[in-house]
């Protein structure tokens, strides 16, 4: 449905922040950054954009990071100075 209200290069950030993991092998087509879900927000993405995310589950990050790969998005470290990564490392969340 994003694709119907953002337009084409428009999103200079995705913030994903403790989505539900579904750990059973048998729900992995429900979890949100597949590599497909990232393949469809490429086109909405600003030059530069960024996806950040945050989780507690040490499985579903290593399982994410191995999405990326031909997805268009790649691990980046937190640009120094970049005062949104910052503002949003601290907001805790109900989940952590």
């Amino acid at each position: 449905h994003l694709h119907s209200i953002l337009g084409s290069g428009e999103v200079e950030r995705f913030w994903v922040n403790f989505p539900d993991p579904w750990p059973k092998a048998r729900a992995i087509r429900k979890r949100v950054l597949q590599r497909e879900r990232l393949l469809a927000l490429r086109p909405l993405a600003a030059p530069g954009a960024y996806l950040h995310f945050r989780t507690d589950s040490g499985p579903l990050h290593a399982w994410v990071l191995e999405q990326l790969p031909d997805s268009g998005w790649h691990l980046a470290a937190e640009p120094e100075g970049d005062s949104a990564w910052g503002a949003a490392r601290g907001i805790p969340t109900e989940y952590e």
